[in-house]
C-alpha cells in the first residue's frame, strides 16, 4: 500500500497557494518581530515612565486642590456673600 494513494491530490495551483501562504507567513514574521521598530518591550518601558510621569503630575493637582479646598473652607461664607448671580447682575 503506497502512502501516494491514501492523500489527496495535488493541484498545482493548490501547492501554488500554499506556498504563498508560507511566504506571506514568513513575511509577516519578519516584518512584525525582526524588524518591527517599535517591540513591545520597548513600548512597556515607555508606558511605565509615562505613567509614573502622570501619575506624579495626577499627585501634584489633588495637593494643590487640597490646599485650595482648604483655604476655601478658610475663608468661609463671607465671600460667598460677596458674590453675584448673573440673575442679580442684571437688575
Amino acid at each position: 500500500m503506497h502512502l501516494v494513494y491514501l492523500l489527496p491530490p495535488v493541484t498545482a495551483s493548490k501547492l501554488v497557494h500554499q506556498t504563498c501562504l508560507f511566504h506571506r507567513r514568513k513575511l509577516m514574521n519578519i516584518a512584525f518581530s525582526n524588524l518591527n521598530p517599535f517591540p513591545m518591550k520597548a513600548l512597556r518601558n515607555r508606558r511605565s515612565m509615562h505613567r509614573e510621569e502622570l501619575e506624579a503630575e495626577l499627585c501634584e493637582l489633588e495637593q494643590i486642590k487640597a490646599a485650595y479646598v482648604k483655604e476655601r473652607a478658610e475663608q468661609g461664607p463671607q465671600d460667598l456673600k460677596e458674590v453675584v448671580s448673573e440673575e442679580e447682575e442684571e437688575i
